[in-house]
């Protein structure tokens, strides 16, 4: 018994630990929702594709969708062998 309520505790106290780790600045409160009025930056976003067998088509389509939903980004694809 007292080895089964000791796991208990044990869960509750890591659950409790766990559960204060959030992402939440000096600034905001956990209720606080994101500012989603304001125009994205643009960026450089880098794909890492594993391996050759990616078709050139389907890279050249993500690049052209992705570019032409986020202007002013870039789409960077970049093979990565396996050794």
């Amino acid at each position: 018994m007292k080895k089964k309520l000791l796991a208990v505790s044990a869960g509750l106290v890591a659950a409790l630990v766990l559960g204060a780790c959030g992402n939440v600045t000096d600034t905001e409160t956990p209720g606080d929702k994101p500012d989603n009025s304001s125009t994205p930056q643009a960026g450089n976003i880098k794909l890492w594709l594993a391996g050759e067998d990616t078709p050139q088509e389907l890279r050249d389509y993500l690049k052209e969708t992705f570019e032409t939903q986020n202007p002013g980004s870039t789409l960077t694809i970049e093979t990565i062998g396996w050794s």
